[in-house]
């Protein structure tokens, strides 16, 4: 669906015809064009992310300054310019472009501009008018951070001293009347969601292998035979199940990992087997399981989860930790070459997330603590939509993180090694 257009554009508008909010475009469009403040409550999956900042082009914005649409994420802000910069037609960067904290990907020539909520706060203090936005979408408004209320309670304010500034407020799940009075009861528009059906394949290990072995001297060798066995065949059967549902797989994420509590000087063998077992030879199988399939049918995406610790080994007490990962990130790499040396459109992606708020901590071999009170910790929602992003862009090696390849090359820096 191609969108109605007061004023000729250098973009491509087009709408995806699958999207729930294509087909509400005229009315939207309208709606802004007609108030200085619109309520916009989408549903997860209806597309009002990517489609809302292109239907403020359809209204004429974005012509006597630039549409800012924020988001709470700097990945979410990073993946989703890239994504409507793609469907515009223009390069990322110039005429649609993002600003987080230490990256300004934009030029004279943006007309959408991304960015954090935290950052367009930043640029209240300089700018109280916000005079070079003529359109401000604050998106995910449910999520009710600090800095989304002070840019409410700012634009409130801000509207009666711009009145030809536009404002649409858009979330998934928001109080959409209480938001409605306080912008004198503007208007609201419900836009239906889009789902698809997940299905989960449990596979516990104790259902695979057949060489476990009790009481005797060999009962730890059988152990990591039956694990080996069981994984396996865990993989296989997710292969095998899922081609038979769906008759393709697209993409494959590993993502398996345990941790360990224990110095280099206290090391066991078992120690070292379990690391390797468990964060190295599970991602294996996973990919000579599923890399025949994609080279196959001449496509596919593998994306392995690794961590910051296999890019700096500078924790003590996660040394084999760290070992195992440093291990992982080199198989990628190398699987990568021989992968792509005859399907250069399958790609092979490292994940290297921070520390994430989940109890992977607490499950640590010989005890550990708790990833979730940890400073500076992710959220597993946070990691996935990285891993989207990436499933979407198809980048190789990827941090979850802003700044967290200077960070580990600081690291190096300090003690005289090139990394």
């Amino acid at each position: 669906m191609t969108a109605p257009s007061n004023k000729p554009f250098p973009f491509r508008l087009e709408f995806p015809p699958e999207l729930p909010i294509t087909s509400r475009v005229e009315e939207i469009t309208a709606a802004i064009q007609a108030n200085q403040v619109v309520i916009l409550a989408g549903e997860t999956g209806s597309g009002k992310t990517t489609q809302i900042p292109k239907m403020c082009l359809a209204a004429g914005r974005g012509s006597l300054g630039r549409i800012a649409c924020t988001q709470p994420r700097r990945v979410a802000a990073l993946s989703v310019s890239r994504r409507v910069a793609e469907e515009l037609g223009v390069q990322w960067g110039r005429e649609v472009g993002c600003k987080i904290r230490f990256n300004d990907e934009t030029t004279r020539d943006t007309v959408i501009k991304f960015l954090t909520d935290g950052m367009l706060l930043a640029e209240v203090q300089g700018d109280p008018l916000l005079r070079g936005y003529d359109t401000i979408i604050i998106d995910e408004a449910h999520e009710r951070s600090l800095n989304i209320d002070f840019l409410l309670g700012h634009l409130r304010t801000l509207r009666y001293k711009r009145p030809e500034l536009k404002i649409v407020i858009t979330s998934a799940t928001i109080d959409t009347e209480a938001f409605s009075k306080a912008f004198d009861d503007a208007p609201i528009i419900q836009v239906e969601g889009r789902t698809y059906p997940v299905e989960v394949i449990y596979a516990p290990l104790d259902e695979f292998g057949t060489d476990a072995a009790e009481g005797d001297e060999r009962e730890a060798q059988a152990e990591a035979l039956h694990y080996i066995d069981g994984v396996v065949e865990a993989v296989q059967r997710i292969v095998r199940e899922t081609l038979a549902r769906f008759g393709r797989i697209d993409a494959w994420v590993n993502n398996v990992g345990q941790g360990i509590t224990r110095m280099p000087s206290e090391l066991t063998d078992d120690d070292i087997d379990d690391m390797m077992r468990i964060n190295v030879k599970s991602a294996l199988y996973g990919m000579q399981e599923i890399l025949p399939h994609f080279q196959a049918v001449g496509r596919g995406h593998v994306v392995n989860v690794s961590s910051m610790l296999g890019r700096a080994p500078f924790a003590l007490q996660r040394s084999a930790y760290s070992a195992a990962k440093h291990f992982l990130n080199a198989l990628t790499a190398n699987y990568r070459t021989e992968v792509q040396a005859t399907h250069p459109e399958i790609q092979l992606s490292l994940i290297s997330p921070g520390v994430v708020r989940t109890d992977f901590g607490l499950n640590a071999l010989h005890g550990g603590i708790d990833s979730r009170q940890l400073p500076e910790s992710q959220s597993a929602d946070e990691v996935a939509a990285v891993i989207a992003a990436v499933l979407a862009d198809r980048r190789p090696d990827v941090y979850t993180r802003t700044g967290a390849a200077a960070r580990i090359a600081g690291i190096y820096a300090a003690i005289g090694v090139d990394p």
